[in-house]
């Protein structure tokens, strides 16, 4: 069995630590910010970066030392970067582009010392904006790879995988696409969360549009209430409604790759002749480079001075994530293999 408390190992993240007292001062680094993903990525097992400057811009409403478990940034102060669709169907019918393509140009396209919350995209079917953060895409991948290396064993626990059904897949659905129940194994219990998405494009769907109206029923996750509220007018009635983005966290992104597998599986069965059979996908397939990017920013980098800092939070993860992303989107975000086959391990230098 594959240990849940190995796997998702992790710092401490309500301690601090104290560098200086178990690593010579050419094991820490404080870099600045024009270089600070540069020296992070570039981080050796037995190293550190201590950042001692605030990541997250003035005007924001987080503070640079603040112990909120739901950082301000996250949850609207921050801006996310936003994924550009067409502004009619007809535009998105004839573009046939996909969101990975769409996702590179957008980060090729911003600037390198890119600060954002994340990225966004706005669907067209029911005129609200979908959002998502690079690090809860992660946690999603490491939890679907979690689930993946649990079945590979001989006698694998049923509870430590993902299980899904997926209904509509059919002429009568190409437009809204299929939905899709699937049970989530938790991090740190045996209990499972329960996620039924809905819009899932499949080939053969009018998937250019579908993509875009992808969400989730899935609502026991603090990821969820990282949307923001404003108010919309119906124009037929005048009455103003109050509407929320579609927010999606680590459980709704690995349900989205144990039902993509699925619809793989399903067209390589039904429909061999076909070229391309992985649907498509809308939220980034990262590389094993952001893994080990994401994974030192979350166990090798920390905020306050080599005497005593601190893990990152997620909102300072988020925004050095982003700016990595920028400096190179091709090789980051376009995964050439199964999450499965990724290096997973956590380096954990001795910093107390």
């Amino acid at each position: 069995m594959v240990s849940k408390k190995t796997f998702f190992k992790g710092l401490n993240r309500s301690r601090r630590f104290h560098p200086s007292r178990t690593l010579a001062p050419s094991k820490i680094f404080q870099p600045s910010p024009r270089v600070s993903t540069e020296v992070i990525e570039n981080l050796k097992p037995d190293e550190v970066a201590v950042i001692d400057y605030s990541l997250v811009p003035y005007g924001s409403r987080e503070g640079p030392d603040a112990t909120d478990k739901t950082p301000m940034f996250l949850k609207g102060g921050g801006t996310p970067l936003e994924i550009r669709t067409e502004t009619s169907f007809e535009a998105a019918r004839e573009a046939k582009k996909g969101p990975t393509r769409r996702r590179i140009e957008s980060y090729e396209e911003a600037d390198q010392d890119l600060i954002a919350s994340g990225i966004t995209w706005y669907c067209l079917r029911d005129k609200t904006w979908r959002r998502v953060t690079n690090n809860d895409v992660l946690e999603g991948h490491e939890i679907f790879a979690f689930s993946e290396l649990e079945s590979q064993l001989r006698q694998p626990t049923k509870k430590n995988m993902i299980h899904s059904r997926v209904y509509g897949i059919d002429r009568d659905n190409r437009e809204v696409g299929a939905v899709a129940t699937v049970q989530i194994p938790s991090r740190s219990t045996d209990q499972s969360y329960r996620v039924k998405l809905h819009g899932i494009p499949f080939l053969g769907s009018d998937e250019h549009i579908v993509w875009q109206s992808l969400k989730s029923d899935h609502s026991d996750c603090g990821s969820k209430d990282f949307g923001d509220v404003y108010w919309k007018r119906n124009p037929q009635t005048g009455r103003r409604r109050k509407q929320r983005d579609v927010v999606f966290c680590p459980h709704d992104v690995a349900a989205y790759l144990a039902v993509s597998q699925a619809e793989r599986i399903r067209v390589m069965e039904n429909s061999p002749q076909v070229k391309r059979k992985i649907t498509l996908q809308p939220f980034p397939l990262f590389t094993q480079r952001t893994v080990d990017m994401w994974n030192k920013l979350r166990t090798q980098t920390f905020f306050g001075h080599p005497d005593s800092a601190r893990p990152l939070k997620d909102h300072e993860i988020e925004i050095e994530l982003g700016r990595f992303l920028s400096r190179n989107p091709e090789g980051t975000m376009y995964a050439d293999r199964r999450l499965r086959d990724y290096d997973w391990n956590k380096n954990t230098p001795v910093t107390s």
